[in-house]
């Protein structure tokens, strides 16, 4: 009896097939892989650039509004460090007691600023801000500040019986307290930094230039000393912050402190700075 030839295809036939279908499923399969790497490259440059677009300029002198700030230090002094802060941050608690280095070291010729940035993690920052604005509506902002900054932790910390210590009156400062007045002055300053994309802490500002994190005495004192030889010109200061004294040159006495001899940094500024910043 003949046989009939198969109408099946042979198997190394069906195989071949199996493996071209799956090579181009493959294929097809990298394709979106790469699409998808391309597309999040693109979104990723994008963020990259409109970061460095918002992001504060190392090499810019900014100007930040001083309104409803504390001040130490006279007002002609050479040096203004605004330092924008908060009172349950760790690095912002070490970073004080660095400027109370400077201050020691520079004496009158710098003047430290205070602005809050009470950031969202800490529960106790803006209570503490708010005591501390409202201590200062009876003139001891200062003292307030100290006394946070001498704190551990601010975790079940009583704000009123900590005004007493410092010897605010009571009803007054409970008064300040349960109003929207100090939290329009911290809201204000903490604003300032969202609006350059800065949501850590502490921030600095020597002269307008833009220092970030608890950084080292040594550090400032580069940003300080160097930054004399700069000729700052902020398109916008607000009423009251221009510098009293500005001329060609200007000199300020620091101590060296390994002979205890006095010495002359000279520094130039520009001459027309107070008109150049003038709003």
């Amino acid at each position: 009896m003949q046989k009939l030839p198969s109408s099946r295809a042979p198997i190394w036939l069906l195989g071949l097939c199996a493996l071209f279908l799956c090579s181009c499923n493959k294929s097809r399969e990298l394709e979106r892989m790469r699409a998808d790497h391309d597309a999040l490259m693109k979104r990723l440059d994008v963020l990259e650039r409109t970061s460095a677009k918002h992001g504060p300029d190392p090499a810019r002198i900014y100007a930040p509004n001083l309104a409803g700030s504390h001040v130490r230090g006279p007002a002609q002094a050479l040096v203004t460090l605004v330092a924008f802060s908060d009172f349950e941050c760790s690095f912002c608690r070490a970073a004080s007691a660095t400027l109370e280095e400077l201050r020691a070291h520079y004496g009158d010729q710098l003047r430290v600023v205070f602005m809050h940035h009470p950031l969202d993690m800490h529960a106790r920052a803006v209570p503490a801000a708010v005591a501390a604005e409202c201590a200062g509506e009876q003139g001891k902002f200062w003292e307030m500040h100290d006394r946070l900054f001498s704190l551990s932790s601010l975790e079940g910390q009583d704000f009123g019986s900590l005004g007493k210590t410092i010897g605010v009156a009571d009803a007054p400062f409970d008064e300040c307290r349960e109003s929207e007045r100090p939290k329009r002055v911290v809201g204000a300053h903490r604003e300032q930094l969202r609006a350059l994309s800065l949501k850590s802490a502490p921030v600095f500002f020597v002269n307008g230039h833009v220092l970030r994190g608890a950084a080292s005495r040594a550090k400032f004192e580069a940003l300080i000393d160097g930054g004399c030889s700069s000729s700052p010109s902020p398109t916008r200061w607000a009423a009251g912050t221009i510098p009293a004294r500005t001329a060609t040159h200007c000199s300020w006495i620091k101590r060296d402190e390994r002979s205890s001899a006095s010495m002359t940094t000279r520094c130039a500024i520009c001459s027309s700075a107070r008109e150049a910043i003038r709003t």
